[in-house]
């Protein structure tokens, strides 16, 4: 489009919101000044009728008091030019004013007939009614007014400003935001008609640099219409499935997914409800090899019509195939955990316990291998050996590879066991240790037969000394003695 057309039709746009602009504007100043007005005029009288009863309650004779408001009115600025109180009260069938008005230059009105009488705040007032309407006073003049009645004097008071004062003070407002407005509106044209001259050479050199984006990022970037045609393929295709871009367009999808192609029509059925689907599929490249792709695919609606899909292409078969091997990694592991006749234990840095092997469950007297699951090792070993433990555990983390150690073991039901453990760290490809592994064994069974081998040694010991003695002790006394020090001191047995 020529620039001038352009201009001009950019600025007629901002002229019409400028104009939107401005009369909600207009609307929301007159909505608030009128709110204010209301606020300020009921504040005034509000204040007004107070000091009305403090004179009263000091000063019960009329005269008295409407002298003295005489004197408060004459020094009365007000809100506006044209505000005023009006204090009145009605004597049989007319209404006496009782103070001088602001606008008759501080003179006082006359009775009115109340039948008469135009203004309805005054009759409202006299009728014990209290509000804010817009009305005319004694003047025929549009004003704004709050009333209410004084009821220890049988008074009626408003407090009044003309519509006309406050409807000068929008117009003012409202010139400045029309001239504002139209101001912004042709700065904004100006900017508008300088920025998209530039933004269209610039959009020149951006959609050259999104298709050299396009065809050298390794991601492959598709689109397919709603019958599964390849209506666009980056040309990077070409280093993922050896196929030229040009091979693949306008063919359909299926004839290069091997055997995924039912999978996928019955996919981009679904994508219809769906809006995006992603997965990862096995597909063949062009000379037979197997790739691994990530598919990442969104609807394209138009008008709330299902026209295609578009998305990515992503090269994972690195990545598949190391979560391959780690899960066979994973399984040989668990097969190892399982098979091992001594208890296997991985805990986090802190000692909390996060997997056991099931033979846990014998030596531990446990049913499941949850009841182990974020316990501390501490709680499987005897109070006893728990400072060992610990300090065993900092050694670990000083470097000081401390080998096997024998604690007491503490099973379900509170009995103990004796147990050997040996303990190291798991560490990342950094080195850095993640978590803990220990191996546990029971060595109740060792450790009862250790204390019976140790009895019979200390038995042949005692039986041994015993017979040295009576070769060469001849006192019957003595060797009595001599015995039992040797029972008591070699055997360690106890006498009675």
């Amino acid at each position: 489009m020529n620039i001038k057309y352009r201009f001009g039709y950019t600025l007629l746009i901002m002229i019409f919101v400028a104009f939107a602009v401005i009369g909600i504007a207009y609307y929301m100043v007159d909505k608030t000044a009128k709110r204010d007005v209301q606020f300020n005029l009921t504040e005034l009288l509000n204040n007004r009728v107070a000091s009305i009863k403090t004179l009263y309650i000091h000063n019960h004779v009329e005269d008295t008091i409407t002298d003295l408001l005489k004197i408060t009115n004459q020094n009365y600025k007000g809100i506006g030019k044209t505000n005023e109180f009006t204090i009145f009260k009605q004597v049989k069938d007319s209404i006496y004013f009782l103070i001088d008005q602001r606008n008759l230059e501080y003179k006082r009105l006359t009775p009115k007939s109340i039948n008469n009488y135009k203004p309805q705040a005054v009759k409202r007032a006299l009728a014990g009614q209290s509000g804010f309407i817009q009305d005319i006073d004694y003047r025929n003049k549009a004003v704004y007014s709050a009333y209410t009645y004084i009821p220890e004097l049988k008074w009626g008071i408003s407090c009044e400003i003309d519509v006309e004062e406050i409807n000068q003070s929008l117009l003012h407002d409202f010139t400045i935001i029309f001239i504002l407005s139209i101001v912004i509106a042709i700065i904004a044209a100006l900017a508008y008609n300088y920025v998209s001259k530039n933004m269209i050479i610039d959009l020149d050199k951006s959609e050259n640099k999104y298709r050299n984006l396009i065809e050298n990022i390794n991601d492959v970037i598709y689109e397919i219409d709603n019958t599964g045609i390849i209506t666009y393929i980056s040309p990077n295709i070409e280093k993922l499935l050896e196929y030229k871009h040009e091979e693949i367009i306008g063919k359909e999808y299926n004839q290069f997914v091997g055997g995924n192609a039912d999978f996928l029509a019955q996919r981009l059925l679904e994508i219809r409800e769906t809006q995006e689907l992603k997965n990862d599929y096995k597909v063949p490249t062009k000379s037979g090899e197997i790739k691994w792709l990530h598919f990442s695919t969104k609807a394209i609606i138009k008008d709330g019509i299902f026209k295609g899909g578009s998305g990515t292409l992503i090269d994972i078969t690195e990545k598949k195939q190391s979560e391959i091997a780690l899960q066979q990694s994973e399984a040989q592991y668990k097969s190892i955990i399982n098979a091992s006749p001594d208890v296997i234990t991985i805990t986090d840095l802190e000692g909390k316990v996060l997997l056991v092997s099931p033979k846990a469950l014998d030596m531990f007297g446990y049913d499941s291998s949850d009841d182990f699951k974020n316990r501390s090792l501490l709680e499987f070993i005897d109070v006893s050996d728990h400072e060992r433990a610990a300090n065993n555990l900092k050694k670990m983390f000083g470097g000081e590879l401390w080998g096997a150690e024998d604690y007491k073991g503490v099973k379900k039901n509170g009995s103990t066991i004796d147990i050997n453990v040996n303990g190291d760290f798991i560490k990342d490809e950094n080195g850095q240790p993640i978590n803990m592994v220990f191996v546990t064994r029971d060595i109740t069974e060792k450790k009862i037969a250790e204390e019976r081998v140790n009895n019979v040694q200390r038995i042949k010991s005692v039986i041994s000394e015993i017979n040295k003695t009576i070769v060469t002790e001849k006192d019957k006394d003595k060797l009595l003695k001599e015995v039992c020090d040797i029972i008591i001191d070699t055997g360690k047995f106890e006498m009675a």
